[in-house]
């Protein structure tokens, strides 16, 4: 072996023995450290943040109060007992059969004669209820009707109402949230 190879192979030894005792004094340092009372809190808290953020659906932190109030009205069973119903368009069928889509509905004026059906959801529900033209008129004599102006998308309309209807249930009570809901039914039901 010549001088050269010595050499080489002192480098390589001591670059090893700097590994050795880098870690050595980090592994030292990390158990002073652990020692430390506010260090436990923090790593035990770090254990905790992370445990609980894998058990819940991802970017959690990042989503908007409605989502909440959706997953929550979603996932629990609950009594429809609210007289309060939203006016969700007047339909007409368009009897052309498109050979992709089948028959076609389109919304029409308001409660039109001609109509083939009307549609209502009830605040708290997210089912429809379909009626001609004649129980439309009776139904809405004898409910509480949001009659909602210059909508193109009544589905969005009602989940943004809705919404905020149980987030008012939620946050403060049921007759707040039927309160401010029933400011929007129209005067003339």
């Amino acid at each position: 072996m010549n001088n050269e190879d010595i050499k080489k192979i002192k480098d390589k030894y001591n670059k090893l023995a700097k590994v050795v005792r880098d870690l050595s004094q980090l592994k030292h340092d990390i158990e002073e450290y652990e020692k430390d009372e506010v260090v436990i809190g923090y790593l035990r808290a770090i254990k905790k943040y992370e445990e609980a953020l894998n058990k819940q659906p991802d970017n959690i932190l990042n989503k908007e109060e409605s989502y909440f109030v959706r997953s929550a009205i979603e996932s629990v069973g609950y009594t429809e007992d609210s007289d309060i119903y939203v006016y969700m368009g007047t339909y007409k069928s368009n009897h052309m059969v498109d050979i992709v889509h089948g028959d076609r509905t389109h919304l029409i004026e308001r409660l039109r004669s001609d109509a083939d059906f009307v549609l209502y959801r009830n605040i708290e529900a997210n089912h429809d209820i379909k009626l001609t033209v004649e129980e439309a008129i009776e139904f809405e004599s004898e409910h509480k009707i949001i009659i909602p102006n210059n909508i193109f998308d009544y589905n969005s309309y009602f989940y943004t109402i809705q919404n905020k209807y149980f987030t008012d249930i939620i946050t403060e009570s049921k007759e707040y949230g039927e309160e401010r809901i029933l400011k929007l039914v129209n005067k003339n039901n």
